[in-house]
């Protein structure tokens, strides 16, 4: 019959080893966990990369909305600061003096000249000044042409013309400009609306919190198992270190005992033998006696 003690110690050990089983697997249950944690780590960074990279493409985007904005301030800016009406009643004034100026040129000349061609023709007796009387006729009829060219010409009308089409088509150009600039601001503003970052933020900082909850809870998992085992294996180690202790005790008792009877057996087998060989000697004795009679 086996021992109770040798049975309880296979009993903790027994015990133990369905502890450590468990355990294994529950450690390969927290490997697995710290896998499927470290993919999902992955994946939010690998997300939060895309993220990044999509704020610095807006924001690439919006300095260049910035930029194009600030160009084209300068440029109605500059435009403004040109003063084209200013600008262009002074070539209008400038040239209508000019005209007058020519006018009043070609009247002094004409005067001028009528009064030398008629003293030319009351001097001229012989005749000596009628090529110069030609030339100065082809003189005025040259500064006449002149003046009617430039009469046909219609300068102020140009000049009008002229400034109405620069007017229109900076116009124009400034029109383009804005319609351009607002749907570029409209399409970035679009795009970051739909981009939805309040809320795309929002659920990343939610599954990185449950991320981060659910590696507290893994680790607080661990440690409460941890603890569990090791107070297992010392109360088991306790356990053993009593039970053996005990064993010990007892069989230092047996042994005693077994001591103890030897040396109790050790003695009676020597009386018996004293009392053997007492009662042999008797004999032997008794028999001599018996013989002499």
């Amino acid at each position: 019959m086996a021992n109770p003690i040798v049975q309880q110690i296979n009993a903790e050990l027994e015990s133990l080893q369905k502890e450590l089983e468990q355990f294994k697997a529950t450690v390969e249950y927290l490997n697995l966990a710290e896998g499927h944690v470290k993919k999902a780590v992955q994946t939010v960074n690998h997300a939060e990369a895309h993220f990044n990279k999509k704020v610095e493409e807006l924001k690439a985007t919006y300095d260049s909305f910035i930029k194009l904005t600030d160009a084209v301030s300068k440029v109605v800016t500059k435009i403004e600061t040109i003063n084209f009406p200013d600008r262009l009643d002074k070539i209008e004034k400038t040239v209508e003096e000019t005209i007058a100026y020519l006018n009043e040129t070609r009247k002094a000349t004409l005067e001028e000249l009528q009064k030398a061609s008629e003293i030319i023709v009351k001097a001229d007796l012989d005749g000596r000044f009628k090529k110069l009387q030609n030339t100065i006729d082809a003189s005025v009829k040259s500064n006449e042409a002149l003046a009617n060219t430039i009469e046909k010409q219609k300068l102020p009308e140009k000049l009008e013309g002229f400034e109405k089409s620069v007017t229109k088509k900076l116009e124009s150009s400034i029109a383009d400009l804005q319609k351009n600039t607002k749907q570029i601001a409209t399409e970035t503003a679009n795009s970051i609306h739909d981009l939805n970052l309040p809320v795309r933020m929002d659920k990343l900082d939610a599954n990185i919190a449950g991320i981060l909850s659910a590696i507290q809870n893994v680790q607080g998992r661990i440690e409460s198992v941890e603890r569990n085992i090791s107070d297992k294996l010392k109360e088991a180690a306790e356990k053993q270190s009593l039970s053996f202790a005990t064993f010990q005790e007892k069989i230092n008792l047996s042994i005693s005992s077994f001591q103890q009877e030897i040396s109790a057996n050790a003695k009676k087998q020597k009386t018996h033998t004293y009392i053997t060989w007492t009662i042999i000697t008797i004999g032997f004795i008794v028999i001599s006696i018996l013989i002499k009679f």
